[in-house]
């Protein structure tokens, strides 16, 4: 069997499948793109961040 004929008998064949995955998939995605681009967005803007300020931490 192919892939994709066994993705269409596994998921696509159904409709609530189909939306499990898609949704399953959405929330996976947005586990891991979203701690990645804020590690990005942290390094390329260190020092210019307000927790970064000295007046921004308790004492």
């Amino acid at each position: 069997m192919s892939f994709a004929k066994t993705m269409y008998q596994t998921v696509f064949r159904r409709q609530s499948t189909t939306l499990v995955f898609i949704f399953g998939g959405c929330f996976v995605f947005e586990r891991i793109f979203n701690p990645l681009t804020d590690g990005y967005f942290q390094s390329r803007n260190a020092g210019k961040l307000y927790s970064d300020l000295p007046c921004s931490k308790e004492e």
